[in-house]
């Protein structure tokens, strides 16, 4: 091989280094692009928790004063319902903006309503950053504690410590 080829060679090879490069920098902003949007979530594998079906989802988009306390309430348990609504008042209440985020195409949060192999409600906040924040209710005291979920940060579920009754919130 000559000292022509040889240089041929070489300044293909950093040719094709630099486009790998280029290409990876370019997937890399994509995927960092998608985390932060919430439009690519990694925490699919913090639900195997919660057995839930389709039909114990409820409709978050309602407006959590609305409800009827009395009518809610079976053989003095929280329905999932009223659980739900009294989960949305607190987290309201501890962040106010949030209402407005939640109407808005910016921002990809949501509120689902779950029920776990213990029979208790188990609320789960979607937040704007990402987190996965679920509220596990006592169906018949309303005792509720919390934990938290944020994937590629903390990736097992675990008790914030935080606690509250959602019916001092309904």
């Amino acid at each position: 091989m000559t000292g022509s080829e040889n240089r041929t060679n070489k300044n293909n090879n950093k040719t094709v280094i630099t486009v790998l490069v280029i290409v990876l920098i370019i997937a890399l902003i994509a995927l960092i692009g998608f985390v932060v949007t919430g439009k690519l979530n990694f925490g699919a594998e913090g639900d195997e928790n919660i057995e839930t079906t389709g039909d114990e989802r409820l409709d978050t988009n309602a407006d959590p004063n609305d409800t009827d306390s009395e009518s809610l309430v079976a053989e003095d348990k929280l329905t999932e319902e009223l659980a739900l609504n009294a989960v949305k008042n607190y987290v309201y209440e501890k962040e106010p903006g949030l209402k407005e985020m939640e109407n808005s195409e910016d921002y990809t949060i949501y509120f689902t309503v779950e029920t776990n192999e213990e029979d208790k409600i188990v609320v789960l906040y979607r937040a704007y950053t990402g987190a996965q924040i679920r509220y596990y209710i006592d169906r018949e005291t309303g005792d509720t504690y919390i934990t938290e979920l944020v994937p590629g940060i903390i990736d097992e579920e675990t008790e914030s410590g935080e606690t509250f009754n959602v019916k001092d919130y309904l």
